[in-house]
């Protein structure tokens, strides 16, 4: 809900209020601290000071209100006890089951599906990703997280859609990059799967018969999309889920709204040059 009412201040083009939105759900998870790569990318800086200014009333005011000494013990409880052991740091192991071991959660993320993937066997599966497997699964991310910001331009304007499609990718790649990402997390892929739908509707309604075919397609994507993340729930197919079906439906989305931005990038730099040749001969 959180990041929703931030993509639609950013609609709305309240930036401050959707730093503040953003905040909180940094506050709530940390991992939304991701997403800062959005306002960095298209330099918004209040919305970077939105997001500042809520963090420090969540991250200090509010937890020093009940006591600094309480305050500090719990900032290194959560590092001691989450964010070093999820980085693969730290000796603490309390929390191993359901955040360090891979084998202790239905884990999607790319680390995990890598890992599961070069050990099928859960009998003899290891408890926890070599730095091999956990390298790899990090250039995955940094690759599909530099496509992305490509994919998006460095210009400030774009249409709406793109600025949703473009939030919604970061979104969804906040989870498969995490050491951790459940098969629930993948609800984070509605902003980006409902703005395809909202642009394909718009070009239904103005090409008509022409749109038919991407109409289809677009219907068979939520067909695999209901399936691959369906299938992995049902008890004796925890084979789909050990090999990533769902990680791999959601990058299909991915991939369908990184070419929609794409597209609209390319068409943008034809009509810019297009009018810079119409200046020239005027």
């Amino acid at each position: 809900a959180l990041l929703c009412g931030a993509i639609g201040a950013v609609l709305r083009k309240r930036s401050g209020f959707a730093g503040a939105f953003l905040s909180g759900a940094i506050c709530l998870k940390v991992l939304p601290v991701f997403l800062l790569l959005y306002p960095l990318w298209r330099r918004d800086y209040r919305f970077l000071a939105g997001c500042a200014l809520g963090l420090i009333l969540g991250l200090v005011v509010i937890p020093v209100l009940r006591g600094p000494e309480w305050a500090l013990w719990q900032y290194q409880q959560m590092a001691v006890k989450v964010l070093c052991p999820g980085l693969g740091v730290g000796s603490d192991r309390t929390l191993a089951e359901t955040l360090i071991n891979v084998t202790g959660t239905d884990s999607q993320s790319l680390m995990s599906t890598l890992h599961n993937t070069l050990h099928l066997n859960r009998a003899t599966r290891p408890n926890e990703a070599t730095a091999t497997t956990r390298g790899i699964a990090i250039l995955a991310g940094g690759l599909l997280t530099t496509l992305t910001l490509w994919s998006a331009g460095w210009r400030r304007k774009r249409p709406p859609w793109v600025e949703v499609l473009f939030f919604g990718q970061l979104m969804l790649l906040m989870a498969l990059i995490c050491p951790v990402c459940h098969l629930a997390y993948f609800v984070l892929e509605m902003p980006l799967i409902m703005a395809v739908v909202d642009k394909a509707w718009i070009v239904a309604a103005t090409d008509g018969a022409a749109s038919r075919g991407k109409i289809r397609l677009l219907g068979v994507f939520f067909v695999v999309i209901l399936v691959a993340h369906t299938l992995p729930h049902i008890p004796g197919l925890e084979i789909l889920r050990d090999l990533g079906l769902a990680m791999y439906a959601a990058l299909l989305w991915w991939a369908l709204a990184w070419f929609m931005v794409y597209k609209d990038k390319c068409g943008s730099r034809i009509a810019e040059c297009e009018r810079e040749t119409l200046r020239s001969a005027a």
